[in-house]
């Protein structure tokens, strides 16, 4: 099936199940803004189908943020759960794409993760917390898996990989301009029905989409667009006001500076340009740009006193730490929530060493060195795809040190399976994008079709 990124170069109409889709969507806001039900019910149900059909990364993008999504009002009138939806579509998307292109070839360190789907609900046996530890076990055989295998299934050129990240931008401005202002110094801005981890972090992930992914494919001056809705949405990180995301993005943002330094990569002058005006401005206007933030930034992170820069978090850190050493083995799952009475560990790892034991994390850390050397494999080890996967992996790997469980790291599995799928994707000379009628994208379509 042809996408509307991979319409030939001679052939600019807009596919017919695009139409479909676009029509479809017009359909349910139209019974929305109209507060007909019917209409709402039967736009949004052919919408979905769709989706599942032509458009699954929209689905993913949604699944990994459904959390944050259906907690905000303007959403509220979504029926049923949308992780749960959004699972389904995508689950449902890889079954159509497994019947119609085959099953895809999976790298042998997604072995590694299923050690994990057997020790977890192993641990179970001696949870001190079985019930706990049960619906825990369930959510990482479920979600948390679906999260990690279906960049193997869904994503396979340049061209979905694209639609992805146009979808992260778009969903980081809806929660950037749907923010509401507090008035807190802890935290004076938040995601609407959220807080303001979750702002700065879906904002930090379409800004990473635009200028780390975007920025760099294609060709001329379009692409220099997507700088104005990342310009917005790393105001909003600063001004979020969460310590953990911003030194996330520096990060994350230095190793794609570094990137587009030593690698022939197509757009680095672009990205380099926008590097260096980006540092300019926060070198002289920091503390304008922060807002109501900077209190925050100058009193609890911007100084070298550890405990104040961990405040808030040193105690569970400590317990994690504790448990770890009492029970080198693990308490089981559900073990960390019993012994500490927190249902948030803030660390993955503690909360997998607590839980499963050191097996369990040298699992995962295993799988991490594995996904990060295999994004530089094959003919795509020095692409844009390798520059977004090393990026998100340091943003979502410092989110899981200080905030996140291994159920709450659902962007991080993905992006962990992302990076593992890049040596499989096929190969093009000039494939189509939606920045330019001449950047990479699909290898052989033609061929790939009459197979």
């Amino acid at each position: 099936m042809r996408s509307v990124l991979q319409a030939p170069g001679h052939d600019r109409a807009l596919p017919p199940e695009w139409i479909g889709l676009v029509g479809a969507a017009g359909m349910t806001l139209l019974g929305r803004a109209a507060g007909l039900e019917v209409l709402l019910a039967l736009g949004a149900a052919a919408t979905f189908l769709l989706a599942v059909v032509i458009f699954p990364e929209a689905l993913v993008a949604l699944f990994l943020a459904a959390g944050t999504l259906k907690a905000n009002p303007l959403l509220a009138a979504v029926p049923g759960d949308l992780t749960m939806l959004s699972a389904a579509g995508v689950a449902l998307a890889m079954l159509i794409r497994v019947l119609r292109d085959g099953v895809p070839p999976v790298p042998r360190a997604a072995a590694l993760f299923a050690a994990l789907l057997v020790l977890m609900p192993l641990s179970v046996l001696w949870s001190p917390d079985p019930e706990t530890g049960f619906e825990k076990v369930k959510t990482f055989e479920t979600l948390t898996l679906l999260s990690f295998v279906c960049p193997f299934v869904l994503f396979r050129s340049r061209a979905q990989v694209e639609r992805l990240m146009v979808c992260f931008v778009g969903i980081g401005l809806f929660v950037s301009l749907t923010a509401v202002r507090t008035g807190h110094p802890a935290s004076p801005l938040v995601a609407a029905g959220g807080n303001e981890i979750e702002l700065a972090v879906y904002a930090a992930w379409g800004m990473l989409a635009a200028v780390s992914y975007l920025l760099l494919i294609g060709r001329g001056p379009l692409p220099l667009l997507w700088l104005v809705p990342a310009a917005f949405l790393g105001l909003t990180v600063v001004q979020a006001g969460s310590r953990g995301v911003l030194v996330g993005t520096i990060l994350a943002l230095a190793f794609s500076a570094a990137q587009a330094l030593f690698y022939p990569l197509p757009g680095r002058r672009r990205f380099l340009g926008a590097a260096a005006a980006g540092a300019l401005v926060a070198t002289l206007a920091g503390s304008r740009l922060s807002g109501a933030a900077t209190d925050k930034y100058t009193e609890y992170l911007f100084h070298a006193n550890l405990d104040s820069i961990l405040v808030g978090r040193e105690w569970v850190l400590a317990r994690g730490w504790e448990l770890t050493l009492a029970h080198p083995l693990g308490l089981g799952a559900g073990g960390f929530d019993w012994a500490t009475g927190w249902d948030h560990s803030h660390n993955m790892f503690f909360e997998l060493s607590s839980e499963q034991g050191m097996v369990a994390v040298a699992l995962v850390v295993a799988l991490v060195v594995a996904a990060w050397r295999t994004r530089l494999r094959g003919p795509w080890g020095r692409s844009p795809e390798s520059v977004i996967c090393g990026a998100l992996i340091v943003l979502f790997l410092v989110q899981a040190l200080i905030t996140n469980g291994p159920n709450d790291s659902r962007p991080l599995w993905f992006t962990l399976g992302l990076a593992l799928a890049l040596p499989q994707f096929r190969r093009a000379a000039a494939p189509l994008s939606l920045t330019s009628p001449r950047s990479a994208g699909e290898p052989h379509r033609r061929a790939a079709h009459s197979h």
